[in-house]
């Protein structure tokens, strides 16, 4: 498996949007060998909807 190549500016929106916490749910094997992270998004989209979904049953609660 081979590992990506992400420009300066891409690495850096990326890296701010981790730290502010967008992407919580993701695991860090989510991000490994991946690259910008649109593609990351894009990798996980089906379990951001699970995490949304669990969210909202558990406010419901």
């Amino acid at each position: 498996m081979e590992g990506r190549s992400v420009d300066l500016e891409k690495t850096i929106t990326g890296c701010e949007r981790i730290l502010s916490g967008e992407f919580n749910y993701l695991t860090e094997n989510d991000f490994f060998m991946v690259g910008d992270i649109d593609e990351v998004v894009e990798k996980t989209k089906n379990k951001k909807a699970a995490y949304e979904k669990a969210l909202r049953e558990e406010t419901a609660e």
